[in-house]
């Protein structure tokens, strides 16, 4: 059984490179309905959120930043398949972008799927060993497999890094509550040990500049 995948607020990703994560050619229109998305996003108006980052999309297909992006909104919306779809269109966009394979990590994450999300995880850390959001969902997935061993370690990789993530400590948390039951089958965490983390967890909620 899968642990709660709850949505618990946004986090910005500070450090996506916008640069690469756009076209060659975005307009200042798509530029602007992007950011439209992101601030509807961070007020909790998702279905406005979608339409707007449509919009950029629409202006610019090649607009990676505000695919990826779009696959977080859907996620918090609980709208998986589809946000592993929009992570796909992500990673064929651009492959070098590590938050198409993050946000489709936290799609299937979100249907069930974890070996697959560990999958992806992987190759988030191959292009960032240090992403924090890779980590944590990569924690998640092998504590909803009951590999709690592998989640602790993995929590305790993040902690090193982000000593102050609350999700990550609350991904070791729930490694080291089950790994003392000594459960041999996973099991839904208690709700003060859910990550906060979901959705949103992997949107790059950064305002853009034209030109």
């Amino acid at each position: 059984m899968n642990r709660i995948h709850t949505f618990a607020g946004i986090l910005c990703i500070a450090l996506l490179c916008t640069v690469p994560a756009m076209g060659a050619e975005t307009t200042g229109s798509a530029i602007e309905n992007y950011n439209n998305a992101v601030d509807f996003a961070s007020a909790g108006e998702y279905e406005e959120a979608l339409a707007a980052v449509d919009v950029a999309i629409a202006a610019d297909p090649d607009f990676t930043l505000a695919l990826a992006t779009k696959s977080g909104i859907l996620s918090a919306m609980g709208r998986y398949d589809e946000a592993l779809a929009a992570a796909d269109a992500t990673i064929a966009s651009n492959p070098d972008m590590v938050y198409g394979y993050v946000t489709r990590a936290d799609a299937l994450v979100g249907l069930g799927r974890n070996e697959e999300a560990i999958t992806a995880v992987e190759s988030a850390l191959e292009r960032d060993p240090e992403n924090l959001e890779a980590l944590i969902i990569l924690g998640t997935a092998y504590g909803n497999l009951g590999m709690y061993d592998q989640e602790l370690r993995v929590s305790e990789e993040a902690l090193a890094l982000y000593p102050d993530d609350s999700r990550a400590r609350a991904n070791q948390f729930y490694a080291e509550f089950m790994l003392s039951k000594g459960t041999p089958e996973p099991t839904p965490a208690p709700l003060s040990l859910v990550p906060l983390f979901g959705g949103i967890a992997l949107l790059g909620l950064i305002r853009l500049r034209r030109g």
